[in-house]
């Protein structure tokens, strides 16, 4: 069963209507309303807490009574009004709530779905309207290796910290989580489903009153936590030296996370809290945090058998799945793919493992450049790297970047530029292929996409 929801774009950008941040582009069930409350929530000018091309944010929050809003910003080319900086560029999708239920509340469930199904990429030309997007639902509440992923290391007690804050202030200004936007998607596979909405979050934008996200992800950026803690209702948690609290002073919700990611039982873990009334609300969760933690105690079911049976049922809903997706055959052939991981932590691996298989990257191969010029050239390894091996934010980000580069090159240099780049992605696609029992089509389209992406884009 797909699900219909709406989609926008806000930036900076010169229009019939408006010079300066806007709503250029929206679908049609986008109400002025809606358009009001996203001039607000979005992020404009000099909002991004990083200025380089890597630079990411995941954002969510309501819109209006009943809908909410999980957007992506990145940041675009340079402002075209020449105040400098670069353009801030978020893609918005709204949904209501009976069909953000069906993602299991979960705003990484529907921003997967739609880097899946939509292209939601920057677009160096801006659209005057965008059309409804039609998703396929991922209904699974919590996710068993997301939370194997929360039991290692330090995160049990990290994440304890979090939701004990959480549960305590009503705002909170999130440090030392180096910019892992995943510790986010894992605090919401541990809350309940139908508590999900209540916390609207943010990544990797600066503090601003107008955007009364519930938790602000600030990193490390010193400037950015005391605006913050002078703000109303603000609290600073430092995630890398979470405070921690005895049991008898923690609430007991968070006693239930540290139990249940200490325990050497995930799949009962994750059987109990899938089991939570889907009409819970928050002054019943104490109460639930201290039944499930009895009840993990003197579990008697066999946790074998218990992952198993999660096994046999992620299968079958795959399987599902794969019926009822949305036939994406008609028009043009899309260039996104699976969600990937963020460039900021995939892009150095695949960068290293491309020049492993495929030699000498092509800026090293480049004569007569100067050393700005070889500066560029090395940012779109990176890229071409990453896009290669299908991350869809590396490919995101070189449709923004190469433009900008090819710009910057003598025409005889840019020709240069594309023959080795052309040379280096057939290498890697060959020496990839090798190494694979079954050619893999996702690689051939990954190499498509970003010679396709060379050789129209070039000015």
């Amino acid at each position: 069963m797909g699900v219909t929801i709406q989609q926008a774009i806000f930036t900076s950008a010169q229009t019939s209507r408006l010079d300066g941040y806007q709503l250029v582009a929206a679908s049609r069930g986008v109400s002025v309303e809606d358009s009001r409350e996203l001039a607000t929530w979005c992020p404009a000018h000099d909002a991004m807490l990083r200025d380089d091309f890597a630079a990411y944010s995941v954002n969510f929050h309501p819109i209006g009574a009943g809908r909410y809003c999980v957007s992506r910003t990145i940041n675009g080319q340079t402002e075209y009004s020449g105040r400098g900086g670069r353009q801030v560029y978020t893609h918005c999708l709204l949904i209501d709530a009976p069909q953000f239920a069906l993602f299991a509340n979960n705003p990484f469930h529907l921003l997967t779905a739609a880097t899946v199904d939509a292209n939601i990429c920057w677009q160096s030309s801006l659209p005057s309207e965008l059309s409804e997007i039609k998703l396929l639902p991922a209904s699974k509440g919590i996710d068993l290796a997301l939370f194997k992923q929360s039991q290692k290391d330090r995160t049990p007690y990290l994440l304890t910290a979090w939701f004990q804050e959480a549960l305590d202030k009503p705002r909170l200004a999130l440090t030392g989580y180096g910019g892992d936007e995943s510790l986010f998607a894992q605090f919401f596979n541990l809350t309940p489903i139908s508590l999900r909405p209540q916390f609207s979050f943010s990544t990797g934008l600066r503090y601003s009153q107008r955007r009364p996200f519930r938790f602000l992800g600030l990193e490390s950026n010193h400037e950015e936590q005391r605006r913050a803690v002078r703000g109303e209702g603000m609290t600073l948690l430092d995630l890398a030296n979470p405070p921690m609290n005895g049991d008898r002073l923690r609430n007991a919700w968070a006693t239930w996370i540290l139990v249940a990611l200490r325990t050497n039982l995930p799949a009962s873990a994750v059987k109990l809290l899938s089991q939570a009334d889907p009409r819970l609300d928050m002054s019943q969760l104490d109460v639930l945090g201290q039944q499930l933690r009895l009840k993990l105690l003197s579990m008697e079911e066999d946790e074998t058998q218990i992952a198993a049976d999660m096994e046999r049922e992620d299968v079958v809903a795959s399987a599902i799945t794969a019926v009822d997706a949305p036939n994406t055959s008609e028009g043009q052939r899309k260039i996104v793919r699976s969600h990937a991981p963020h460039p900021a932590h995939s892009r150095a691996a695949s960068s290293a493992r491309l020049v492993q298989i495929a030699g000498p990257l092509p800026s090293t191969q480049i004569a007569g450049i100067s050393i700005h010029e070889q500066q560029r050239l090395a940012q779109l390894d990176e890229l071409v790297a990453g896009a290669l091996t299908g991350s869809i934010e590396s490919l995101a980000q070189l449709q923004n970047v190469w433009p900008e580069i090819a710009c910057e090159l003598p025409p005889s240099l840019r020709s240069d530029v594309q023959e080795r780049y052309l040379a280096y992605a057939v290498v890697a696609w060959k020496r990839l292929n090798d190494r694979r029992i079954s050619r893999n089509p996702q690689t051939a389209a990954s190499l498509l996409d970003v010679l396709s992406l060379i050789f129209t884009s070039a000015a």
